[in-house]
């Protein structure tokens, strides 16, 4: 049967909060050995994407834009300013080193690295086996208000995203993972 792939759908948003399922990205770039692949019914929110296969090698944060397999988004911000952003992924092992890491850059600015500590066993990382998610966060600096694409970049396997929440830095989004 032909691969699972949902149109593309516009993020939502809620006052200055959008959200975006993982797997509603507007396009993506595959690179030899390594691409994003949407993983039906995998996720709290419904699907998720990861980077298949999980052997590919992990990429070096100077080779991003050229190497690594990209997501993007078509968003429109509200405003200019800088914005907190918070990932949820779903809860795995790092494949190689102590963190699942991505990256996450804005328009045709250098993407920025982040990295979720595993810590497996600790509390932190129980309590997101038990919520089905952990959270990974980073801010983003938004030049002008308007259309932008938000770009993610698999910078090592492991890494399952299932939605990103964009808003306001220190502000609580409405709802439990973010706008519906």
């Amino acid at each position: 049967p032909p691969a699972y792939s949902p149109p593309p759908t516009p993020a939502t948003s809620a006052g200055d909060f959008i959200a975006i399922e993982a797997e509603r990205f507007t396009r993506k770039t595959d690179r030899p050995g390594a691409a994003w692949e949407i993983v039906p019914g995998l996720g709290r929110t419904g699907d998720s994407v990861t980077v298949f296969p999980s052997a590919a090698p992990s990429i070096d944060a100077d080779r991003l834009k050229a190497d690594a397999p990209r997501l993007d988004y078509a968003l429109t911000f509200p405003r200019a300013g800088e914005f907190a952003v918070t990932v949820n992924l779903v809860p795995t092992h790092p494949i190689s080193g102590p963190s699942l890491r991505f990256a996450i850059g804005l328009d045709d600015e250098a993407p920025q690295v982040v990295a979720l500590e595993v810590k497996d066993g600790g509390p932190d990382w129980a309590q997101g086996v038990l919520n089905a998610t952990r959270v990974a966060t980073t801010t983003l600096k938004v030049a002008t208000p308007g259309a932008h694409t938000l770009r993610v970049f698999g910078v090592d396997p492991g890494v399952v995203l299932d939605r990103i929440v964009i808003g306001p830095p220190g502000q609580t989004p409405p709802g439990y993972m973010g706008p519906a």
